[in-house]
């Protein structure tokens, strides 16, 4: 009995060592000059683009929080689609939560719905998931730069989504810019103004 747990405490300690050793590497990979290398370059949208416009429009009326300038990654032609339903909601989601997700993400995606979100933990991440099942248009506004997403370990599948042909990651924030307990309320305003219906 002694020698079978010993067993079992050598074997949790090496698969313990294995996954430190494997989130080691992946954060070096993700810091290294080579990721950085294989990231999409971020870009500028067009202060004279219709997307721009809107977005000035539509915060017109607090024009000391009007964004300056308006990063993205992806596709920027997902802005025209009509309508833009924003899906946003608890970080700590509950299974409830997520199975109202998978029943009407689907529908929204039938009916040729664009999903806004801010890539949050819980809902946010979630629904995102959930409608590039579909082939859904995906816009996640982030509350940081977009070489330095947040939260970081979304980092990879706001990456993916960059590469989506029917998605867009915006920040008005540069390249590698820290998420701060300011930013993310600052964000939300631009989800507002993106979305159709929230």
């Amino acid at each position: 009995m002694q020698f079978c747990l010993k067993k079992i405490r050598y074997h949790a300690l090496s698969v313990s060592k294995t996954l430190s050793a494997f989130y080691k590497a992946i954060i070096i990979f993700w810091k290294s000059p080579n990721r950085k290398a294989l990231r999409i370059p971020v870009k500028a949208l067009a202060p004279t683009s219709s997307g721009y416009a809107k977005l000035l429009l539509k915060t017109r009326n607090n024009w000391a929080q009007k964004p300056k300038n308006i990063f993205y990654k992806g596709n920027p032609s997902v802005l025209k689609t009509k309508p833009k339903i924003a899906v946003i909601g608890s970080r700590c989601m509950t299974n409830y939560g997520e199975l109202m997700l998978k029943k009407f993400i689907p529908h929204l995606a039938k009916e040729g719905c664009a999903i806004v979100s801010g890539g949050a933990f819980g809902i946010d991440i979630t629904a995102q998931k959930i409608a590039k099942i579909y082939n859904t248009p995906l816009i996640t506004v982030l509350g940081s730069g977009l070489n330095n997403p947040a939260p970081s370990s979304n980092a990879w599948f706001f990456e993916d989504l960059a590469r989506y042909n029917k998605g867009l990651l915006i920040s008005e924030y540069p390249d590698n810019y820290p998420a701060t307990k300011y930013t993310f309320p600052q964000r939300n305003r631009l989800i507002a103004a993106i979305a159709d219906v929230i």
